[in-house]
């Protein structure tokens, strides 16, 4: 069983797209999703720690 079958979405074309009501769709998950996070005690925002090396991470 499949659960999600990309074959029956398409993108859709840009002047199909209600950009006003997007952005406002977004920003009712967002905040829906930062206090689920906040309610279940972990912080709002993941942790986004950036480490650079010159040696390579190993794939082994």
């Amino acid at each position: 069983m499949v659960l999600f079958d990309v074959k029956r979405y398409e993108t859709p074309e840009v002047k199909d797209v209600d950009m006003e009501r997007t952005k406002y769709n977004v920003a009712v998950f967002l905040s829906a999703y930062l206090s689920a996070r906040c309610r279940v005690g972990q912080p709002r925002e993941p942790k986004v720690t950036a480490s650079y090396s010159l040696v390579p991470p190993s794939t082994a």
